[in-house]
């Protein structure tokens, strides 16, 4: 997503680029990896990185994939794969195939460097992590750990996910939609586990149109809390909740702002905040609100990103007004004296 005042990148570090698990079996190609993988009956442990940027990449890689009180032991169940993701152009060429890295790094979100996961070589994920600190033995006790966890929940999920499926009627499918949903409400797990659970419970869209059962609310609070925001999710929100008397409509807005990642959700995002200000809606959370609106502020007021100064100073101004001691407010009030004297030159529509 991009950051509150704009969309400054963080320079790169000149960092050199470790070998990862220098003795070890690491594989840069994801396929290869699959195939030795089923061949020997393991899992795979992939690495997304950036290995000659990212500072926590190279703290992993340094604190735990070089040590062999790691390597002895995480080798026995998975085949170790190093996605990288490197900027300088000799190690970016080293990369066997970064256009595959591409696709899996989109088809699994990776949404920040290292990301850890373990999957089955058919591409199920069922654990998620990171940088640790503590050392190898620690790594692999963590890994065992989440694991073992992440298993068990998708067994669970299997198990409710498949008795929907099963339900024939109308009155047992809304029994079993229940099921997942109170599935998803006592159960903690990351998107990418959860995704079978998520995506059913998106079906109570359709089988609870008029939320006469409660499934179209449940389903969306769910949805919300989880941040599996889309805009079938937003508009369920706006029904349950047109005058956003319990906040539905904020959270949908919280949600739709993780999915920020470029120009084009920018400026959709930027409209819908925009449509929510200006409708007077009651508000739960004014410092969030304010937080939101701030955001789409600089957005607009950044000439690279979306260049609306009528909006930017529109939406700045709301924000303060709604949390005139917000921590954003100092630079709203550059933002509002640098273009509030330029209103007849806005370079955007204002609409």
């Amino acid at each position: 997503m991009f950051t509150l005042i704009g969309s400054l990148a963080l320079a790169a570090l000149p960092l050199a680029a470790p070998t990862l698990g220098e003795g070890a079996q690491w594989h840069a190609d994801f396929d290869e990896a699959v195939k030795v993988a089923r061949a020997e009956n393991k899992d795979l442990l992939v690495d997304f990185t950036g290995s000659d940027w990212c500072v926590w990449c190279i703290r992993l890689d340094d604190e735990v994939f070089k040590h062999a009180a790691f390597l002895d032991e995480i080798q026995k169940k998975y085949v170790l794969v190093a996605l990288d993701f490197p900027n300088d152009e000799e190690i970016k060429a080293k990369v066997p195939n970064p256009e595959r890295n591409d696709e899996l790094r989109a088809k699994y979100e990776i949404q920040g460097f290292p990301t850890v996961l373990l999957m089955s070589p058919d591409g199920v994920v069922f654990g998620e992590t990171g940088y640790q600190k503590g050392g190898p033995e620690k790594y692999v006790a963590h890994v065992t750990e989440i694991a073992d966890s992440g298993r068990k929940v998708i067994a669970e999920i299997g198990g409710v996910v498949d008795a929907f499926r099963a339900a024939e009627t109308p009155e047992a499918k809304i029994i079993a939609m229940g099921a997942v949903l109170e599935f998803l409400r006592s159960n903690d797990g990351s998107p990418r586990l959860m995704a079978p659970a998520l995506e059913v419970a998106r079906e109570a869209f359709v089988l609870d149109p008029a939320n006469e059962a409660g499934l179209l609310e449940r389903a969306t609070e769910i949805l919300l809390e989880r941040d599996a925001w889309s805009p079938e999710v937003a508009a369920a929100a706006a029904k349950v909740d047109p005058d956003n008397a319990k906040g539905m409509i904020e959270r949908s807005l919280r949600a739709q702002m993780s999915t920020v990642s470029d120009e084009a959700s920018a400026r959709v995002f930027s409209g819908e905040i925009l449509a929510f200000v200006r409708a007077k809606r009651a508000i739960k959370d004014n410092s969030e609100v304010a937080l939101m609106a701030a955001q789409a502020a600089f957005w607009n007021a950044d000439p690279e990103l979306l260049n609306d100064s009528a909006i930017a100073l529109e939406l700045a101004k709301a924000s303060l007004e709604m949390d005139p001691e917000g921590r954003a407010a100092e630079k709203l009030t550059e933002l509002v004296e640098s273009h509030g004297t330029g209103a007849g030159e806005d370079v955007g529509s204002g609409t």
